[in-house]
């Protein structure tokens, strides 16, 4: 097991997570790329997110007609591309020759910015000191196959320490972490379950925490995430002030889409 002794903003914690995750500072993550920059998971985004000093970034990867992994926040492309159908149903070639949407971003909007593929991300996250969140509720990482061609991309890149996995269910996790017994996992807290009841879950496994909304992070459930010692993340951190009410706290992890890091300081 990974233990490894942190000092947070508000106090030593013991916990079970990666070291690249392991600082006494609060990492701000960028929720699908720096999107205040360029469209959301695109190539462009996360170069962003780089480019302004975010710590870690989040990505939607799925799974195409021909088995290639490409990042795309929805099932369909509809939305924000000039193309129409379910990703799953679309070969590389097809998906290749689409154009992200690029409307609200002046800077790309002459450019052809392309729907990437999650090698060409991870390729570029390999000389940084980022922080990579796969969401893996785009993807099915049950599946033995799946599971393999995205740890094979983030160990070729020297990505997979510094990796963590959102997994919102348990059959997601307990098959995961057979198959991968050093990955990070993170999940979002279900209120209906009790918050003491997640940490529980979470502590079953290694390198395991809990993200919680901005709306529940409260102080008497950031305190009892204290008092277990439990790393966390707090995502939809939508305004300055509550960024900087928790980063007063001790937060581990504050996703947002909403502000540049800088902003804080």
């Amino acid at each position: 097991t990974l233990v490894i002794i942190m000092l947070a903003g508000c106090g030593i914690q013991t916990t079970n997570t990666p070291v690249k995750l392991s600082t006494s500072d609060t990492l701000i993550s960028a929720h699908r790329g720096a999107t205040l920059a360029a469209p959301p998971n695109s190539l462009e985004a996360v170069k962003m997110a780089i480019v302004h000093n975010y710590d870690a970034v989040e990505v939607d990867p799925r799974v195409n007609k021909d088995g290639e992994i490409y990042l795309m926040h929805d099932e369909t492309v509809d939305a924000t591309t000039n193309g129409t159908g379910k990703v799953s149903d679309l070969t590389s070639t097809e998906l290749d020759q689409l154009l992200l949407k690029t409307d609200g971003y002046p800077e790309y909007e002459n450019k052809n910015v392309r729907v990437p593929k999650f090698k060409q991300v991870a390729s570029l996250l390999k000389e940084t000191n980022l922080v990579l969140n796969v969401d893996g509720s785009k993807i099915d990482l049950t599946n033995p196959v799946n599971a393999k061609k995205v740890v094979d991309i983030l160990k070729e890149n020297n990505l997979f320490e510094r990796t963590f996995f959102a997994l919102n269910t348990e059959r997601e996790r307990e098959a995961f972490s057979k198959m991968y017994p050093g990955a990070h996992m993170s999940f979002i807290y279900n209120s209906k379950n009790g918050l003491q009841n997640e940490i529980n879950a979470a502590n079953k496994y290694k390198n395991t925490f809990i993200t919680i909304h901005s709306n529940q992070a409260t102080d008497e459930n950031i305190s009892l995430l204290k008092k277990n010692n439990a790393y966390y993340q707090v995502y939809r951190v939508d305004t300055i002030e509550k960024a900087r009410r928790l980063k007063s706290l001790g937060a581990n992890i504050l996703e947002t889409e909403e502000f540049y890091p800088n902003q804080l300081e």
